[in-house]
Protein backbone atom coordinates (compact mmCIF):
# COMPACT_ATOMS: atom_id res chain seq x y z
CA UNK A 1 0.00 0.00 0.00
CA UNK A 2 1.30 3.43 -1.01
CA UNK A 3 1.28 5.48 2.51
CA UNK A 4 -0.97 8.47 2.51
CA UNK A 5 0.88 11.76 2.77
CA UNK A 6 -1.60 14.11 4.03
CA UNK A 7 -1.76 13.86 7.52
CA UNK A 8 -5.86 14.08 8.50
CA UNK A 9 -5.42 11.07 6.23
CA UNK A 10 -2.44 9.56 8.56
CA UNK A 11 -3.61 5.21 9.19
CA UNK A 12 -3.82 6.18 12.82
CA UNK A 13 -6.74 8.02 11.69
CA UNK A 14 -8.27 5.25 9.89
CA UNK A 15 -10.58 2.48 10.91
CA UNK A 16 -10.02 -0.47 8.58
CA UNK A 17 -12.94 -2.16 7.63
CA UNK A 18 -11.37 -4.61 4.66
CA UNK A 19 -12.12 -8.03 6.84
CA UNK A 20 -15.49 -6.85 6.85
CA UNK A 21 -16.49 -5.28 3.58
CA UNK A 22 -15.58 -6.42 -0.27
CA UNK A 23 -15.07 -3.01 -1.56
CA UNK A 24 -13.69 -0.46 1.30
CA UNK A 25 -10.81 -0.76 2.74
CA UNK A 26 -10.88 2.28 5.82
CA UNK A 27 -12.34 5.23 6.74
CA UNK A 28 -11.68 8.15 8.72
CA UNK A 29 -12.81 6.83 12.56
CA UNK A 30 -14.24 10.94 13.56
CA UNK A 31 -15.08 12.82 9.96
CA UNK A 32 -17.76 10.78 7.86
CA UNK A 33 -21.12 9.85 8.46
CA UNK A 34 -23.76 8.24 6.21
CA UNK A 35 -27.23 9.39 6.01
CA UNK A 36 -29.72 7.92 4.46
CA UNK A 37 -31.02 9.72 1.56
CA UNK A 38 -32.77 8.05 -1.67
CA UNK A 39 -32.05 8.93 -4.83
CA UNK A 40 -34.15 7.38 -7.71
CA UNK A 41 -34.73 7.80 -11.62
CA UNK A 42 -38.31 8.28 -11.37
CA UNK A 43 -39.48 4.54 -10.56
CA UNK A 44 -35.85 2.71 -9.84
CA UNK A 45 -33.78 3.54 -6.81
CA UNK A 46 -30.28 4.10 -7.63
CA UNK A 47 -29.19 5.73 -4.32
CA UNK A 48 -30.08 5.14 -0.76
CA UNK A 49 -27.51 6.31 1.64
CA UNK A 50 -24.68 9.41 0.74
CA UNK A 51 -21.63 10.07 2.70
CA UNK A 52 -21.08 14.01 4.65
CA UNK A 53 -17.77 14.25 5.09
CA UNK A 54 -16.09 16.73 7.43
CA UNK A 55 -12.60 18.74 6.34
CA UNK A 56 -10.35 15.39 6.94
CA UNK A 57 -13.41 12.68 6.20
CA UNK A 58 -12.30 9.98 3.63
CA UNK A 59 -13.12 6.50 2.42
CA UNK A 60 -9.95 4.29 0.56
CA UNK A 61 -10.91 1.19 -1.32
CA UNK A 62 -9.05 -2.21 -1.49
CA UNK A 63 -8.45 -1.78 -5.67
CA UNK A 64 -6.15 0.10 -6.88
CA UNK A 65 -6.66 1.78 -10.78
CA UNK A 66 -3.92 1.06 -13.78
CA UNK A 67 -4.93 1.26 -17.47
CA UNK A 68 -4.81 3.91 -20.38
CA UNK A 69 -8.53 3.84 -20.31
CA UNK A 70 -11.79 4.46 -17.69
CA UNK A 71 -15.05 5.39 -16.92
CA UNK A 72 -15.68 6.66 -13.28
CA UNK A 73 -19.40 8.12 -11.92
CA UNK A 74 -20.84 9.24 -8.65
CA UNK A 75 -23.80 11.63 -7.40
CA UNK A 76 -22.37 14.51 -5.85
CA UNK A 77 -24.94 16.85 -3.42
CA UNK A 78 -23.77 20.55 -3.07
CA UNK A 79 -25.41 21.00 0.44
CA UNK A 80 -22.34 21.66 1.60
CA UNK A 81 -20.56 24.41 3.46
CA UNK A 82 -20.87 28.08 2.53
CA UNK A 83 -17.22 28.78 3.30
CA UNK A 84 -14.43 29.41 0.32
CA UNK A 85 -13.02 26.63 -0.92
CA UNK A 86 -9.54 26.48 -2.61
CA UNK A 87 -9.77 23.83 -5.56
CA UNK A 88 -9.20 20.20 -3.86
CA UNK A 89 -9.40 16.89 -4.84
CA UNK A 90 -12.37 15.14 -3.81
CA UNK A 91 -11.91 12.14 -5.91
CA UNK A 92 -8.01 10.37 -6.34
CA UNK A 93 -8.78 6.94 -8.43
CA UNK A 94 -4.98 6.17 -9.74
CA UNK A 95 -3.75 9.30 -11.41
CA UNK A 96 -7.51 10.17 -12.48
CA UNK A 97 -8.76 13.24 -10.10
CA UNK A 98 -12.11 15.00 -9.34
CA UNK A 99 -11.14 18.29 -8.10
CA UNK A 100 -14.28 20.75 -6.31
CA UNK A 101 -14.11 24.33 -5.85
CA UNK A 102 -15.93 26.67 -3.88
CA UNK A 103 -15.80 30.48 -3.98
CA UNK A 104 -19.80 31.63 -3.97
CA UNK A 105 -20.54 28.94 -6.66
CA UNK A 106 -19.26 25.31 -7.05
CA UNK A 107 -16.71 24.62 -9.39
CA UNK A 108 -16.27 20.71 -10.87
CA UNK A 109 -13.13 19.80 -12.72
CA UNK A 110 -11.60 16.91 -14.03
CA UNK A 111 -8.29 17.20 -16.12
CA UNK A 112 -8.91 20.02 -18.54
CA UNK A 113 -12.19 19.81 -18.43
CA UNK A 114 -15.17 22.32 -15.70
CA UNK A 115 -18.16 22.64 -14.70
CA UNK A 116 -19.91 24.84 -12.83
CA UNK A 117 -22.65 24.14 -9.97
CA UNK A 118 -25.44 25.24 -8.11
CA UNK A 119 -25.57 25.19 -4.78
CA UNK A 120 -28.47 22.39 -2.73
CA UNK A 121 -28.99 20.77 -6.12
CA UNK A 122 -27.91 17.27 -6.64
CA UNK A 123 -25.74 16.16 -9.71
CA UNK A 124 -25.06 12.74 -11.61
CA UNK A 125 -21.39 13.19 -12.77
CA UNK A 126 -19.80 11.05 -15.41
CA UNK A 127 -16.18 10.92 -16.23
CA UNK A 128 -14.39 9.01 -19.24
CA UNK A 129 -11.13 8.79 -20.82
CA UNK A 130 -9.47 6.52 -23.55
CA UNK A 131 -6.14 6.39 -25.34
CA UNK A 132 -7.61 4.77 -28.14
CA UNK A 133 -9.48 8.16 -29.19
CA UNK A 134 -7.47 10.25 -27.43
CA UNK A 135 -10.13 11.80 -25.89
CA UNK A 136 -11.97 12.56 -21.97
CA UNK A 137 -15.52 13.41 -21.18
CA UNK A 138 -17.05 15.17 -18.60
CA UNK A 139 -21.09 14.68 -18.28
CA UNK A 140 -22.96 16.42 -15.94
CA UNK A 141 -26.98 16.07 -15.64
CA UNK A 142 -29.30 17.52 -12.58
CA UNK A 143 -31.80 15.55 -10.57
CA UNK A 144 -34.77 17.27 -10.59
CA UNK A 145 -38.50 16.81 -11.00
CA UNK A 146 -41.78 18.11 -11.89
CA UNK A 147 -42.41 21.89 -11.78
CA UNK A 148 -45.62 23.25 -10.14
CA UNK A 149 -45.76 20.54 -7.36
CA UNK A 150 -45.90 21.47 -3.67
CA UNK A 151 -42.68 19.88 -2.27
CA UNK A 152 -44.76 17.96 0.50
CA UNK A 153 -45.91 16.18 -2.70
CA UNK A 154 -42.79 14.83 -3.88
CA UNK A 155 -42.00 11.62 -3.47
CA UNK A 156 -38.76 10.17 -4.17
CA UNK A 157 -39.75 8.40 -7.19
CA UNK A 158 -40.63 11.72 -8.67
CA UNK A 159 -37.29 13.03 -8.98
CA UNK A 160 -35.13 12.13 -12.07
CA UNK A 161 -31.79 13.24 -13.57
CA UNK A 162 -32.23 14.84 -16.57
CA UNK A 163 -30.89 13.01 -19.22
CA UNK A 164 -32.17 15.21 -22.31
CA UNK A 165 -30.61 18.51 -21.07
CA UNK A 166 -27.03 17.71 -19.54
CA UNK A 167 -25.63 20.77 -17.69
CA UNK A 168 -22.32 19.96 -19.12
CA UNK A 169 -21.06 17.51 -22.05
CA UNK A 170 -17.44 18.44 -22.89
CA UNK A 171 -14.82 16.68 -24.70
CA UNK A 172 -10.86 17.43 -24.38
CA UNK A 173 -7.76 15.98 -25.55
CA UNK A 174 -6.48 12.37 -23.41
CA UNK A 175 -3.90 13.03 -20.71
CA UNK A 176 -0.25 10.69 -21.00
CA UNK A 177 -0.32 10.37 -17.44
CA UNK A 178 -3.46 8.39 -17.16
CA UNK A 179 -1.78 5.80 -18.37
CA UNK A 180 -0.16 3.41 -15.64
CA UNK A 181 1.53 0.06 -14.93
CA UNK A 182 0.91 -1.09 -11.64
CA UNK A 183 -2.32 -0.54 -9.51
CA UNK A 184 -2.73 3.01 -7.97
CA UNK A 185 -4.47 3.91 -4.44
CA UNK A 186 -7.88 4.88 -4.60
CA UNK A 187 -10.01 7.12 -2.27
CA UNK A 188 -12.16 9.60 -1.77
CA UNK A 189 -12.85 12.54 0.54
CA UNK A 190 -15.72 15.04 -0.25
CA UNK A 191 -16.19 17.75 1.41
CA UNK A 192 -17.63 20.34 1.50
CA UNK A 193 -20.11 18.27 -0.56
CA UNK A 194 -21.93 14.88 0.05
CA UNK A 195 -21.39 11.96 -2.58
CA UNK A 196 -22.87 8.10 -2.96
CA UNK A 197 -22.70 5.70 -5.93
CA UNK A 198 -19.25 5.53 -6.77
CA UNK A 199 -18.31 3.67 -9.92
CA UNK A 200 -14.99 3.01 -11.37
CA UNK A 201 -14.33 0.86 -14.62
CA UNK A 202 -11.29 0.22 -16.12
CA UNK A 203 -12.71 0.51 -19.41
CA UNK A 204 -14.31 2.99 -21.70
CA UNK A 205 -17.91 2.88 -21.89
CA UNK A 206 -18.69 5.51 -24.83
CA UNK A 207 -22.99 5.63 -24.49
CA UNK A 208 -23.07 2.63 -22.26
CA UNK A 209 -21.79 4.71 -19.55
CA UNK A 210 -24.97 6.50 -18.96
CA UNK A 211 -27.06 3.22 -18.59
CA UNK A 212 -24.30 2.09 -15.69
CA UNK A 213 -24.17 5.05 -14.04
CA UNK A 214 -28.25 4.69 -13.15
CA UNK A 215 -27.97 1.63 -11.65
CA UNK A 216 -27.34 1.08 -7.43
CA UNK A 217 -25.25 -2.80 -8.26
CA UNK A 218 -23.68 -3.62 -10.73
CA UNK A 219 -22.35 -7.29 -12.16
CA UNK A 220 -20.24 -5.70 -15.28
CA UNK A 221 -17.07 -7.48 -15.38
CA UNK A 222 -15.35 -3.86 -16.22
CA UNK A 223 -16.22 -2.51 -13.03
CA UNK A 224 -13.01 -2.25 -10.10
CA UNK A 225 -15.47 -0.12 -7.52
CA UNK A 226 -18.99 0.08 -6.99
CA UNK A 227 -19.43 2.20 -3.44
CA UNK A 228 -22.93 2.99 -3.13
CA UNK A 229 -22.07 4.61 0.82
CA UNK A 230 -23.87 1.22 2.83
CA UNK A 231 -24.02 2.03 6.35
CA UNK A 232 -21.01 0.41 7.68
CA UNK A 233 -21.87 -1.49 10.63
CA UNK A 234 -24.53 -3.45 9.07
CA UNK A 235 -22.62 -6.52 9.51
CA UNK A 236 -23.89 -8.12 6.09
CA UNK A 237 -20.81 -7.45 4.12
CA UNK A 238 -20.53 -5.53 1.30
CA UNK A 239 -19.51 -8.50 -2.17
CA UNK A 240 -22.52 -7.02 -3.78
CA UNK A 241 -21.31 -4.77 -6.61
Amino acid sequence: MTPLTAPQHAATNLFNIFMEDAVRKAYTKNDMRILDKQYNQKSNVIARNIYRFDKSGMVTYQEGYCGDQGMLCFIVDTSGSMETEDNKEIIHMGPVSVYMKYDSKFTLSFDKLSCELEQFNTYLVICQWNKSTYTTQLQVYKYTHEEGLPIYRLRPEMYWFDLDNPVCDSVGSYNNDFEVKTKEECWVTGYPCMMTNIKLYNRFLGEEAVKEAMKYITQHEACVINDPARPIDSGHGYSVR
